[in-house]
């Protein structure tokens, strides 16, 4: 654990305090994204996959990761095996 002076913590602080907000472009799809991650207990990244099929209506996601499959709103493609 690094330990900081009170001072350089409050300057790290108030940079962050003043830093622009984040930007979202689509705010429905990382909401989705958000709500697979925490339900379906997904990597964010394999969830966001799951949200952008689901919104732009390919309805699977080819991913090596099995925990897709836990997913009922997307088809699971591994790939190199029939599906």
């Amino acid at each position: 654990m690094v330990c900081t002076s009170q001072p350089a913590q409050v300057t790290v602080t108030s940079r962050l305090c003043r830093a622009p907000p984040v930007t979202v472009v689509d705010e429905a799809l990382l909401l989705r994204a958000l709500e697979v991650y925490e339900v379906n207990r997904l990597d964010f990244a394999q969830a966001y996959l799951v949200a952008c099929a689901e919104v732009s209506g390919v309805g699977a996601v080819a991913s090596f990761d099995r925990a897709v499959s836990r997913v009922r709103t997307v088809r699971h493609i591994v790939p190199g095996r029939a599906s």
